[in-house]
């Protein structure tokens, strides 16, 4: 075999592998753009959800804080200020907000049971637009 020969079969092997291997990375940059829309259709997917989960919830801001409260009551009691009636039951949960801010109270959150509880809630909110004084602040 001729050196012209053995080049000629060394290129022809190398542009088969060459090819073999880009063929591969074309895989996988079709497999990488797969997963990646995947990703992010569960990011939306996780968005909506987050998204769903906070529409029975109601923060207040402003509202005194007592070491020794209790969430629920503390609930209760703005919803009376608003001029709700609500029970225990109509509440998922109730708690302070954790807040970088060290000048005021930290935020209120009242989750309810009901959103159509918590629409009236905020409609009140809004309309009494209420104040720290009507908790005892």
């Amino acid at each position: 075999m001729t050196l012209e020969g053995i080049k000629a079969l060394l290129l022809e092997t190398l542009d088969t592998k060459l090819d073999e291997k880009l063929d591969q990375f074309k895989l996988i940059k079709t497999d990488v753009d797969q997963l990646k829309a995947e990703v992010s259709k569960h990011g939306e997917q996780i968005e909506d959800s987050a998204v769903h989960d906070r529409s029975n919830n109601v923060v207040f801001y402003g509202v005194p804080y007592d070491r020794n409260e209790d969430p629920i009551d503390l609930a209760i009691e703005i919803a009376k200020s608003l001029d709700m009636n609500i029970i225990p039951e109509d509440i998922d949960t109730a708690h302070r907000l954790k807040t970088r801010n060290p000048v005021g109270p930290p935020p209120f959150i009242i989750r309810m049971v009901n959103r159509w509880k918590r629409d009236r809630m905020l409609v009140r909110t809004r309309a009494k637009q209420p104040h720290a004084g009507l908790w005892g602040g």
